[in-house]
């Protein structure tokens, strides 16, 4: 009976030890196992992200240790895998000396690639040395220090004067007042018309804000769609050349056939005009004459020489 219950209880007591040490080594193997997923994920947290500085700055030098390149920012975040960010960069490129400033580059954001050149998003200005500014909005806009290029083959919107333009892309050259809008272009004019082309050319020369392009170009106002074989337009005056031949086509599907043909946009008003021949059809007349004044918001039109006409 005694040697009974000393075995029940040897039995008990080695029953608990054997689970002790199970429960002992489950609670040792979380903890090994909770202390290798942090240091994890701390290692990739170290592998992507390396330092960040405030209000950073950079100098570059060419060949003849001159100062040609002055990179700031207000912040830069470094990563290890990837191009350095940086918010709110600047860069400011210097001619013969560094007092000579020969333009600078403004951007909500850029990454500093491997290569040296710059890769900007969101809002882009250029200032030239001449003060002239071209402020433009996209998603990627590269900046290549080398060939001083800035080129994006993405959708991009410039802000004139008092318009603003969309292109699929844009290519330019940061020393000079003037860039190109390539493929497709739409330009919104504050009057309300829209002028529809391809590679669009902006000479900013001494402000004179002159937008061209030789490829085909409609013109659509409030009333009429005017086509022409390209355009050269002045936005300080409002004054647009049609190039080649244009054909206007009214809201009641009456057509002006000419050439060289002037759309004046001021006060509210537009005309149409040419010295050169033109050929007025509707569904009851065809006349012909040499020069035309249309006032394009009363649709009414005025023909001058050789007046020639055909009713029906």
């Amino acid at each position: 009976m005694f040697s009974k219950s000393i075995l029940g209880i040897a039995l008990i007591i080695l029953v608990g030890f054997f689970l002790f040490f199970l429960i002992g080594q489950d609670r040792d193997s979380k903890e090994i196992n909770s202390s290798v997923i942090e240091g994890t994920q701390e290692s990739q947290s170290e592998e992507n992200f390396s330092d960040r500085i405030e209000n950073f700055s950079t100098q570059e030098f060419d060949k003849d240790y001159r100062l040609s390149r002055l990179i700031e920012s207000e912040s830069y975040i470094n990563y290890k895998d990837k191009p350095g960010l940086m918010k709110n960069p600047k860069v400011t490129s210097f001619g013969e000396s560094s007092d000579i400033v020969d333009y600078v580059l403004t951007a909500d954001e850029g990454l500093y690639l491997d290569s040296g050149d710059f890769l900007f998003t969101g809002s882009v200005n250029v200032e030239s040395k001449t003060g002239i500014k071209h402020i433009m909005k996209s998603d990627s806009i590269l900046y290549k220090k080398d060939s001083e290029e800035i080129i994006s083959q993405d959708e991009v919107t410039y802000f004139g004067q008092n318009d603003v333009m969309v292109a699929d892309g844009m290519h330019m050259n940061p020393n000079t007042d003037n860039m190109k809008m390539t493929g497709k272009t739409k330009i919104n004019r504050d009057t309300g018309g829209e002028i529809l082309s391809k590679d669009v050319t902006i000479d900013k020369t001494k402000n004179k804000n002159i937008y061209h392009s030789k490829e085909k170009t409609t013109y659509i106002s409030e009333k009429d769609k005017v086509e022409s074989d390209g355009f050269n337009y002045i936005e300080n005056d409002g004054v647009m050349t049609l190039l080649g031949d244009s054909r206007i086509t009214q809201d009641k599907g009456a057509t002006i056939d000419s050439t060289n043909l002037v759309i004046e946009s001021s006060n509210n008003q537009e005309r149409y005009k040419t010295d050169d021949y033109i050929f007025y059809k509707s569904q009851i007349s065809k006349i012909k004459s040499k020069g035309m004044d249309y006032d394009a918001k009363s649709q009414k039109v005025e023909l001058f020489n050789g007046v020639e006409g055909v009713y029906e």
